[in-house]
C-alpha cells in the first residue's frame, strides 16, 4: 500500500484573505465552498466536492435565461454569485432548478477541473 498519501483531499487549507464560512472560493483551478472563516493568518477550510445551496443567477451574460437541472453553472467573480455565463470560471452543475431572471440559493455539484 502507498506511504505517500497525505489526505483525502476533500477539504483543503489554503491562504485567502477575508473570506466567510460559506463563500464561493475559486483560486486559479481549486473552487469550492468555505468551511470557515479566515484566521488571522488568512488561512481558511475550503471544500472541495458534494453538493451545496450557493446563489445562482438565472442569467447566461447577455439575458435571463432559466437555469434547468443539469446546466453547467459559472463564478461571476464581480457579482459573487453562480451564473449560466461561460466566460466565468466553471464551478459546477445544477441540480435544481432556477426560474429566469431570478436569482436564489439552488443546490449545486461542485466539479474540479
Amino acid at each position: 500500500m502507498a506511504k505517500n498519501k497525505v489526505f483525502d483531499g476533500d477539504v483543503v487549507t489554503i491562504e485567502k484573505a477575508s473570506v466567510e464560512s460559506g463563500d464561493i472560493v475559486v483560486e486559479n483551478y481549486l473552487k469550492g465552498v468555505a468551511l470557515t472563516d479566515s484566521d488571522s493568518d488568512d488561512k481558511v477550510q475550503v471544500a472541495n466536492k458534494g453538493v451545496w445551496e450557493i446563489k445562482v443567477k438565472a442569467h447566461d451574460g447577455s439575458s435571463d435565461s432559466k437555469v434547468e437541472v443539469g446546466d453547467k453553472l459559472y463564478f461571476d467573480s464581480s457579482e459573487d454569485r453562480l451564473d449560466k455565463n461561460d466566460s466565468g470560471t466553471f464551478f459546477g452543475i445544477a441540480l435544481e432548478e432556477v426560474s429566469e431572471g431570478e436569482e436564489e440559493d439552488a443546490q449545486v455539484m461542485i466539479v474540479q477541473g
